[in-house]
């Protein structure tokens, strides 16, 4: 598995949000957890690719399905190896980039609890 290494942002620690203590729970050490984000360098997007294509034996009989795919930088890989891949993403400029990649997205955004399918 790749290592996340690189830090985006570190917001410290903090308890579970909504976690509400029950007045027995007062009296116990509050659990807290750390609120960092770290990101995967693109070079791992291409090993991970290539690693889960043999585990799984994926192949043109296959098809690769990935929520909030941003620009494609994961998809692009299993494109190369001509397998079948689909993207779903919510951000029109950033399907717009994963279109320049002439990777096959959905735009699907729903704010007001309807589809909202854009597939522009």
């Amino acid at each position: 598995m790749a290592s996340l290494e690189s830090t985006l942002v570190d917001l410290g620690t903090a308890p579970p949000s909504n976690a509400y203590l029950t007045p027995a729970g007062l009296k116990a050490p509050e659990k807290w957890f750390p609120r960092k984000v770290l990101i995967c360098e693109l070079e791992h997007s291409e090993r991970y690719a290539t690693r889960i294509s043999s585990k799984l034996d994926l192949g043109r009989d296959r098809h690769v399905a990935e929520v909030a795919a941003n620009d494609g930088c994961l998809l692009q890989y299993f494109k190369i190896r001509n397998i079948p891949c689909m993207g779903v993403e919510p951000t029109a400029s950033t399907a717009a980039a994963a279109r320049n990649r002439a990777l096959p997205l959905l735009k699907i955004f729903s704010a007001s609890g309807s589809n909202g399918a854009d597939n522009s």
